[in-house]
């Protein structure tokens, strides 16, 4: 019984957590700089939503695309597992914007993402399979698939 209400608790933070991040997004984007102010302050927190938003953000949505500060913020929230965020570093890899493009490591991201059933990255791995990458290339993405872990 203890163990469900933790499981229960945890769930209502993170859901409360996103909805934060959503509502200050939603004003960030429209020009509120109080508002993007504070997704920076969540997204420096370890807040995975804030910086999902933050990359958009910095992808020309609300604030001049710049390609650095947006891999930054999506980096951050893939390393801690999220799978919008993994899927997304799998393109950016794939296509190599704003990150040198590694087939590799696009793999990797999207063999993550796909694990947690992200469809688009499940297209993406598969489009790396079908003779874009050898399978030494592929041996080694699955490697660094099993060999990673979220950072908090």
């Amino acid at each position: 019984m203890l163990v469900m209400l933790v499981m229960v608790a945890r769930q209502q933070r993170a859901d409360d957590s996103q909805q934060r991040a959503d509502v200050l997004y939603g004003a960030a984007s429209k020009g509120d700089k109080a508002a993007f102010a504070q997704l920076i302050a969540l997204g420096n927190k370890g807040n995975a939503y804030a910086q999902l938003h933050l990359y958009g953000m910095y992808g020309g949505d609300g604030v001049p695309k710049d390609d650095v500060p947006s891999a930054f913020w999506l980096r951050k929230s893939a390393e801690q597992g999220n799978a919008r965020a993994q899927e997304l570093m799998g393109l950016k890899y794939f296509h190599g914007d704003g990150v040198p493009k590694n087939r590799v490591l696009s793999y990797m991201w999207a063999n993550l993402a796909a694990a947690q059933g992200a469809y688009h990255a499940q297209q993406t791995r598969e489009t790396l399979e079908d003779g874009r990458m050898t399978p030494a290339q592929i041996a080694e993405g699955q490697r660094l698939s099993r060999e990673w872990k979220p950072k908090p």
